[in-house]
């Protein structure tokens, strides 16, 4: 089973289950506490669907820029210090 598969079916599981969600928070004879339950379980639910989005593989990699792309920055340490940017940490 590949992981597109397991994903579907975890979909498939997680619609399911908001489903029966549905009637306990459309039900008022469940007391609050279950509501409130129901209610963080949903948002657990939603979480899980946002994260298992499909989208394509491009976007879902991040790339790290190499060292040779990244700009050359001088860092005047003594003027961030004056400015308060930077302050001396006490030692131990």
């Amino acid at each position: 089973m590949t992981d597109a598969e397991r994903v579907t079916i975890l979909r498939k599981a997680i619609d399911r289950a908001d489903r029966i969600l549905d009637w306990i928070l459309e039900d008022e004879r469940y007391p609050e506490d279950a509501q409130t339950t129901a209610m963080r379980a949903r948002k657990t639910l939603d979480a899980a669907m946002d994260k298992t989005k499909t989208e394509p593989l491009a976007a879902a990699v991040h790339t790290v820029p190499s060292a040779d792309k990244l700009p050359k920055v001088k860092l005047d340490i003594p003027a961030m210090m004056a400015s308060g940017t930077l302050t001396e940490g006490k030692k131990r």
